[in-house]
């Protein structure tokens, strides 16, 4: 029997690499893709749309003292849930890798876009892929070519819209970029770095232009029935990750209020919340700090750990006196399935606890929004569009159980 030594391994893993990339290329230079074909799609579907939501979702590395990688959990309950309820496409909140990448013929892709997500069909529909800080720490326009990689993907340079034609009615779908939060001047100190090292000086400008002409125009079209729109910043979060993000409450919600935007979908915090926003307010600084983020963790060879429970603790500390995500799990504010008239609120719906580290909830104070819902646990958002209504599950990863439920309808003209 033939000795396997270190050399041959390394040569065994370097032809399944060159065998990846190769496959890679093969796709890149036989699929080409119209850009025309993302601006207006007509679905399979007769009077409803189905589609499931996610984000900050590619973490590859194992999560503290979670048994499965959150990310094959919640793509084993996204496949499952899809089996009984068919969906017609994916759509994603941004992050949709991590960490930083030095290639787009990277692994990392290939492991997440062509194993995980090989369940129940999940890769034979169409894949829409907003951007997130982290992907635009690579690049702000990788995925013009990641989508020809991957042909169930599309991810145009945002921003961008793609409108769906149903039987009876319409829905418009619109993509802003990663950068639209650092219009300046942004009161948030955290993001200043951040946008000083990736924001082009005046290119938010011109995205709230081409925004306000976009908004204007679908609010005119008596076809669109629903107008919903995506960003990875959220503009409301009572998080430890991170809370509102003061230039979009300042200069993205008054359009959203003016075109009658029904419904905003971002992620960027890890966990899952809704909010509703009155459509008169104006914009209110919130209060922040990072208090529920030190009382949620104790630190380990200088590393925060989470609180899962009372139980986890380290040689340096122990969470018997901290407040755990048993504590702190959801924010639900009467019934669990609720109902509101469509044009009362512009609705918030953050997915971004899809397979990073969870962050955990705060009570921060919004005060231009009421926070319905959240918990800090993995899971995806499945929405439901027809002529009449829209409804948005949170189904949780663990359980598959539909965790809250919110339904707007639409009254007769």
């Amino acid at each position: 029997m033939p000795k396997i030594t270190q050399g041959r391994i390394i040569g065994v893993l370097l032809s399944i690499s060159l065998l990846i990339l190769a496959y890679s290329f093969i796709k890149f230079h036989t699929l080409e893709k119209s850009p025309t074909s993302l601006e207006t799609l007509t679905v399979a579907s007769n009077e409803t749309l189905r589609f499931h939501v996610i984000g900050d979702y590619g973490l590859l590395d194992p999560v503290y003292d979670y048994p499965i990688l959150p990310l094959k959990s919640v793509a084993t309950a996204m496949g499952k849930r899809a089996e009984s309820y068919p969906i017609s496409m994916i759509m994603t909140t941004g992050d949709n890798i991590y960490p930083q990448i030095d290639s787009l013929l990277d692994s990392k892709f290939f492991k997440v876009f062509e194993e995980i997500f090989k369940v129940n069909g999940l890769l034979n529909i169409p894949w829409y892929l907003a951007y997130g800080n982290h992907d635009c720490y690579y690049s702000n326009n990788f995925g013009e070519t990641l989508s020809k990689l991957y042909p169930q993907l599309s991810m145009p340079t945002a921003p961008w819209n793609l409108t769906l034609n149903m039987s009876n009615f319409s829905v418009s779908l619109t993509f802003l970029s990663c950068n639209l939060h650092c219009h300046k001047p942004t009161p948030n100190p955290y993001l200043i770095k951040y946008c000083n090292s990736v924001n082009p000086s005046n290119s938010t400008f011109s995205e709230y232009s081409w925004l306000e002409s976009h908004l204007k125009s679908i609010s005119s079209q008596s076809h669109i029935t629903w107008n919903l729109v995506f960003i990875h910043y959220p503009i409301f979060s009572a998080s430890a990750g991170f809370g509102d993000t003061d230039s979009l409450q300042k200069y993205l919600f008054p359009l959203l209020q003016k075109y009658q935007v029904d419904a905003v979908f971002s992620g960027h915090t890890h966990n899952m919340q809704y909010f509703v926003a009155n459509k008169t307010v104006g914009f209110v600084h919130q209060n922040y700090s990072m208090n529920c983020y030190k009382k949620s963790h104790i630190i380990c060879k200088g590393i925060p750990k989470m609180c899962w429970n009372h139980d986890v603790e380290c040689e340096e500390d122990k969470c018997e006196n901290k407040l755990s995500f048993e504590g702190m799990r959801e924010r639900i504010n009467g019934d669990r399935n609720q109902r509101y008239k469509k044009g009362e609120y512009i609705h918030q719906i953050v997915q971004g606890a899809s397979g990073g580290l969870l962050d955990p909830l705060c009570e921060l104070d919004n005060p231009m929004a009421l926070p319905l819902f959240g918990i800090a646990e993995y899971g995806f958002t499945e929405v439901e569009l027809s002529k009449d209504y829209m409804k948005t599950r949170f189904i949780l990863a663990n359980s598959s159980r539909i965790e809250y439920e919110t339904v707007i309808y639409r009254e007769d003209d």
